[in-house]
């Protein structure tokens, strides 16, 4: 008898475990759907970094701009930046190494 009720708790699991299957099974999609969702994709990250470079170049200009304006027209407060930069520097760069080992990223220093 009770071989007889394992055996059903078997098959009743067994088809329960089927149906399940069945209500889950995902459709595959097709090679030239991925393909064009791929490229899709590919095409919106290129605008992407086409936008963040040209952001950068500006940030950089302007920065270049403003820098070479001080140094030109105000020498005393450019060699005041420099000086303070020397200082902090070596300070941003170990607060930075601190964050990147706790974080466990690869450093490529």
């Amino acid at each position: 008898m009770k071989e007889t009720n394992e055996n059903e708790w078997i098959t009743l699991l067994k088809e329960d475990l089927q149906k399940v299957e069945e209500m889950h099974e995902i459709d595959v999609p097709q090679q030239v759907q991925l393909m064009s969702t791929l490229q899709e994709f590919k095409m919106e990250r290129k605008k992407i970094s086409q936008r963040e470079f040209i952001l950068f170049l500006l940030t950089a200009l302007i920065i270049l701009v403003s820098y070479a304006t001080i140094a030109l027209k105000m020498t005393t407060l450019f060699i005041w930046i420099q000086g303070f930069a020397i200082i902090v520097i070596p300070f941003i760069f170990l607060a930075e190494k601190k964050h990147r080992t706790k974080q466990k990223e690869v450093m490529k220093f």
